[in-house]
């Protein structure tokens, strides 16, 4: 009886969907890895090929090929020389080239950073560009193979965005919708180009936004696209903390296309909004429409968090690790929710993987030395973690606290500066807390009264 229910309960959500995300079956994620990190390159090649092949041939959905391509571009390193390999034993497939495309261009996001653009330093800005550079040399080899890839000419369009060529951008599209006048990844690479951050105008987008309107009458799929003006007219409200105001926009946008993204994005907004019971719908939708993706499980771990519910919370952020196993944003999320439920094992992991791309982010060096000091009680690694932290980010009151609260401990002398420097930020206006505070004040009042760390 039981068994009965759930299925009933799963096809009624099921019809409830979008009736072109309904009739797609997605490969999982998780047998993807494993095939390319197995060396099956061949199960590979014939899985992805024919992805395509059924899609030019008027049958599968579109993004199958997306989809697929999206889970092997994880930023890994170890796949750099996987797919390498892979193109020596296949060099007149166009697979291993597009694979490798959407792998480089994974990498260059992962050294973009998560930094606004004026705070990134030129060396990550570079580094990314480098990575653009290869995939796109990728993408030209890929085309020249099979002319007609969509996957390959929404990636250009997103590679040509980043990299600020304009004049081929609208060249590459007006040539790509002529090859695949039905595309529904050419138009959604090129949206993104036509929001704010990029430089885009409104009229464009909503002017792009009509041209895919008047389309969607035979390709049903490219009505979930038709929401994406008021989607990025929420997430700038969203981005501004006006969360209300954002919440309205995204039901605008959901009600006229039912994109995962749109309602991921919805979910998160709900999240800031403290309804973590609706951003809990809005993540199970998300991923019944575009499964297994590792934001929309990061994201969706934090709202069972808030409703209580650990265990299944890491088991989210646990998969979303798996998938994503070099994502700062999921790392960090995995550590601190291990860190909750005192699974300690894949802490310190978890942190080094994180900092692999990020070796100037202060606020993974100041996690790991916290969790060596509080629930490792080592702190000595500790010591070296917050004092990097403090050099990364100097104006972070709670750097300097927990620096010197770890230099009590081991009784060290030097505890004199960090308290000195997180004083001094407490009374310019920085964000203390009153027992924090009351702590370095009497630390600072007993060491000049005992001058037990006086030079003399």
């Amino acid at each position: 009886m039981l068994r009965r229910l759930k299925i009933s309960l799963f096809l009624s959500f099921l019809y409830a969907l979008p009736y072109s995300y309904a009739e797609t079956t997605y490969p999982d994620r998780l047998e993807l890895l494993s095939q390319i990190e197995n060396r099956q390159f061949e199960i590979l090649e014939a899985t992805l090929a024919s992805y395509h092949d059924r899609y030019i041939n008027g049958g599968d959905d579109e993004r199958l090929l997306q989809f697929a391509l999206e889970t092997l571009a994880n930023s890994n390193p170890d796949y750099e020389i996987l797919i390498s390999d892979w193109l020596q034993l296949q060099p007149d497939s166009f697979v291993p080239h597009l694979v490798r495309a959407y792998y480089y261009y994974g990498v260059a996001w992962s050294w973009r950073g998560h930094r606004q653009l004026e705070e990134t330093s030129r060396a990550r800005l570079e580094k990314m560009r480098n990575y653009l550079r290869l995939a796109a040399a990728d993408i030209s080899q890929a085309i020249e193979l099979r002319e007609d890839l969509s996957a390959a000419d929404a990636l250009a369009l997103k590679v040509l965005m980043l990299l600020g060529e304009k004049e081929y951008q609208a060249k590459t599209l007006r040539e790509a919708l002529r090859i695949h006048p039905r595309s529904y990844l050419v138009r959604s690479a090129y949206i993104w180009s036509l929001k704010p951050e990029w430089g885009g105008r409104a009229e464009d987008l909503m002017s792009f936004i009509k041209t895919i309107d008047k389309d969607t009458s035979d390709q049903p799929l490219l009505k979930n696209l038709s929401g994406y003006a008021d989607y990025i007219f929420a997430e700038s409200l969203a981005e501004q903390k006006r969360y209300e105001d954002a919440a309205i926009h995204f039901d605008f946008a959901i009600d006229k296309g039912s994109d995962h993204i749109i309602y991921r994005e919805r979910g998160i907004n709900h999240y800031h909004l403290a309804d973590y019971e609706a951003a809990r719908r809005d993540f199970d939708t998300a991923l019944a429409l575009w499964p297994q993706d590792p934001k929309s499980l990061r994201w969706r771990s934090h709202a069972l968090q808030r409703l209580g519910h650990n265990d299944i919370a890491l088991g989210d952020i646990e998969l979303a690790s798996r998938l994503k196993p070099m994502n700062r944003y999921i790392l960090k999320a995995n550590a601190l929710l291990s860190r909750k439920m005192k699974r300690f094992e894949s802490v310190p992991d978890s942190y080094e993987r994180a900092l692999y791309y990020n070796r100037d982010d202060a606020d993974i060096w100041y996690e790991r030395g916290m969790h060596y000091s509080h629930e490792l009680l080592n702190f000595e690694a500790a010591l070296t973690d917050l004092k990097r932290a403090t050099e990364l980010s100097p104006d972070k009151p709670a750097y300097w606290y927990e620096y010197a609260a770890v230099l009590h401990y081991r009784l060290d002398c030097t505890i004199t500066e960090p308290l000195e420097k997180y004083l001094a930020l407490c009374n310019s206006g920085g964000s203390c807390r009153t027992g924090e505070l009351k702590w370095a004040r009497d630390a600072q009042d007993w060491l000049m009264q005992t001058e037990r760390c006086s030079s003399g």
